[in-house]
């Protein structure tokens, strides 16, 4: 009887790692495409890569079979690239005055601007010396790359603080460090304990 049990264990066994084994009919097969990434010295050409429940799963030089297949022959598979230097609640080439004389092209380029990202391989951006809540907003979007907010700290009144008229320039720049030598340049109404480290 004990030897019946160990027959069908290595059975049930053999059948499961086997599965394990197997391309599942819901992988997806990239075919024939060249990857790039860190743990490599060189590209790894005429590569076959299947990849299971959102998760790479095999990379090999030999055919995979099953799953869903999309063709790589003459593309790059790379990991996801990040741009650590975005303004996202601005349109690239466009100043405001341009923004707010043409705004039905200035919300088509924003509508854009995520897919875009997303087409050049960025899967994360970081937005610099923005507010938050672009962040938030670019986030609810269906199609994007992760965004995330990494405030400026200038000196106050130092680049790129400089570049705004002086009658707007603590109101537009949230983040920036309290200069005490600067006292008769910083409006009465900024705390300077909240911009000092």
């Amino acid at each position: 009887m004990k030897r019946i049990y160990i027959i069908v264990t290595i059975i049930i066994w053999a059948a499961f790692t086997s599965s394990l084994a197997k391309p599942q009919s819901s992988d997806l097969i990239i075919t024939d495409v060249t990857v790039i990434s860190p743990e490599r010295t060189s590209p790894l050409e005429h590569a076959y890569v299947r990849i299971h429940d959102g998760r790479i799963a095999d990379v090999s030089r030999k055919a995979i079979d099953g799953g869903q297949r999309i063709n790589g022959t003459g593309r790059f598979l790379v990991p996801g690239l990040i741009d650590s230097h975005v303004h996202l609640s601005e349109v690239p080439g466009m100043q405001l005055s341009q923004e707010a004389a043409f705004p039905a092209i200035a919300a088509a380029a924003h509508t854009q601007e995520p897919r875009s990202y997303l087409y050049f391989g960025f899967t994360t951006v970081i937005n610099l010396y923005d507010r938050n809540d672009v962040v938030a907003k670019w986030n609810q979007a269906d199609v994007r790359p992760d965004a995330y907010f990494c405030g400026g700290t200038p000196v106050a009144n130092g680049f790129p603080m400089n570049i705004i008229p002086a009658e707007f320039r603590f109101r537009a720049s949230k983040y920036f460090l309290y200069d005490p030598r600067q006292a008769d340049r910083i409006p009465d109404y900024v705390n300077p304990s909240e911009h000092t480290p």
